[in-house]
This record gives structure tokens, sequence and C-alpha cells, in this order.
């Protein structure tokens, strides 16, 4: 059946204060923050005070030819999370562990997961948390989920839900940007 119309799984809440009605143990620790399917995460807020260079300087290893540096200005802030999805919630989420490493340990970061499913992942946790989904998806399994921006909304920016990180936001953030 479609993905988006399961009911919020309480149960799998492993932490903190829910939208479920009650409290999970253990508990998250310091700044974190209890997520649907019973992860704890924190957050940092990424606003650059002023544009940056984006893309690849030519003395980077693993450059491709064709790239070239550009400067991004940042409009809006945003919220990341200080770690990656681990492949324990990608699998709470999701219904099954995709990762190609299973013998990794499982609160590694999640692996294997396309553009469309990690969409799909933050659509479930958008809604297991009673926000607005970010992204329409269609598809019954892994292979088949195909995401493209909510027809409602004129940029990612306009979503209130989880949402993947803006190519520009991810690279401002991986060079260090935090």
């Amino acid at each position: 059946g479609d993905v988006y119309k399961r009911q919020p799984q309480c149960h799998v809440r492993q932490c903190g204060p829910d939208h479920c009605g009650g409290s999970c143990a253990p508990g998250c620790e310091g700044d974190q923050v209890c997520a649907y399917g019973g992860a704890c995460v924190s957050w940092v807020e990424i606003f650059p005070a002023e544009p940056f260079l984006m893309g690849s300087p030519a003395s980077e290893a693993g450059r491709q030819e064709h790239e070239v540096q550009r400067v991004v200005e940042l409009t809006r802030g945003v919220l990341l999370m200080r770690r990656e999805v681990s492949r324990d919630w990608a699998a709470s989420i999701l219904g099954a562990d995709i990762s190609s490493m299973p013998e990794r340990p499982s609160d590694d970061p999640a692996d294997s997961l396309s553009w469309d499913l990690a969409a799909t992942f933050s659509n479930e946790v958008s809604l297991g948390e009673g926000l607005p989904l970010c992204y329409e998806c269609s598809g019954t399994t892994a292979a088949t989920y195909e995401c493209q921006l909510a027809p409602d909304l004129a940029s990612p920016y306009d979503c209130g839900g989880y949402r993947l990180p803006t190519e520009a936001e991810w690279e401002y953030a991986g060079r260090g940007g935090l």
C-alpha cells in the first residue's frame, strides 16, 4: 500500500517526550530531542553571514573536469541534524535495513539510500510528527519510489516538515561552514 497512508507507530519511540502521549526511555542526552522513529537527534543552525564559494577547487582530489566554482548566497537559515541518519533509524522508519554493509554497526550512517528513498524517509518522519510533507512520492517499494517537491510548494524553503538539504546547504555544511 501507499507509504503515506500508514498511521504513526508510537511503539517505535525510544527516547524523550513524544507526540504519542507519553515519554519513552532511556531518554536523550544533552541538546538532543526525540524524533519520530526513536532517534535522539540534535540540530545545528546554518546561516552564512556572507556568500561562499561552492564547488571543488582545482587542487581538490577527485575533482571532475566539468566542475566550476561559483559564488552562492544562502538567503535563509536552515536547521541540519548534527549527524547522519543511522541505519537503525532509517530501518525503523522504512521498514527494512537496506544497507550495502550489514556487517557495520547499526548506529553507523545509513547508506544505499537513493534521493527518492531519503525524501520518502523525510516524509515519513514529518508524518509521524504531524508536520507538513515536503515531497510528493509514489511507489510501493524502495526500488520504485519516485519523489518530487510537493506541488503546493514553490521551493523546499516553504516546507515546514523534514526535508533534504539543498546542494548549496549540504556543501556549505560539508566544507566546514557550520
